[in-house]
């Protein structure tokens, strides 16, 4: 299970600048307002007996929060969500908008995430990576420039931030790196600049290098 009982403790997040997923949740305890620390990992310290007994995948983010540890950004915003109620949502209140913000952040954490994170790529001939994840991110971010021109209202979802955004902001990022020509998905560029503008994502953004190469 990924929650597990632990001793109460401040709220912790274990991530790394390198880490697309660790951003998604930095951003989104960013916008709960719940004061955390962030502990950095390597590639070694993933793989590590300690680390493990926190999360048997050996992936991140963690989050130690409410004497609980939990994985998988997704899962860590729903429990947040239900949680704190009170503060801002991550997930639409309608079934419908739920839907759609859900479905758009599953095209990135399902279908184009795994593509191009370096667990993956690493397996790969070193010529071969740079072009393999340019297709599943340009595969991946057509479609959502087409669903979202559907759904926004100036955010992905609606007039109003949603789990979908928290997932974009970093994949466009991901993209950057990869030389992806993000021209084509204009829709997703105005989300983008309008989200950069927001305290939240301003204070989430990644600042400093990361020691060792961790996976995306």
């Amino acid at each position: 299970m990924n929650i597990r009982s632990i001793p109460c403790s401040p709220v912790i997040l274990y991530g790394s600048p390198r880490s697309s997923c660790a951003w998604r949740v930095r951003i989104a305890l960013h916008l709960k307002k719940i004061p955390f620390e962030e502990r950095t990992v390597t590639s070694e310290t993933l793989q590590s007996k300690e680390f493990k007994q926190l999360n048997p995948q050996g992936k991140i983010p963690v989050l130690l929060i409410d004497g609980k540890v939990l994985s998988q950004s997704l899962a860590i915003m729903d429990y947040l969500d239900q949680t704190r109620p009170k503060s801002l949502p991550l997930f639409p209140k309608d079934l419908d908008l739920r839907y759609e913000a859900l479905n758009q952040a599953l095209i990135i954490a399902a279908d184009t995430q795994p593509h191009q994170g370096l667990s993956t790529l690493d397996r790969l001939p070193e010529s071969k990576r740079t072009e393999e994840a340019q297709y599943w991110i340009e595969k991946g971010l057509k479609a959502l420039e087409e669903q979202v021109e559907k759904t926004s209202q100036g955010f992905c979802v609606g007039d109003t931030v949603s789990c979908a955004d928290l997932f974009l902001v970093p994949q466009l990022q991901n993209a950057r790196l990869f030389d992806v020509d993000l021209s084509l998905y204009p829709t997703l560029l105005g989300i983008e600049a309008k989200l950069e503008k927001m305290d939240a994502f301003i204070q989430a953004k990644p600042r400093l290098p990361s020691p060792d190469k961790v996976p995306t």
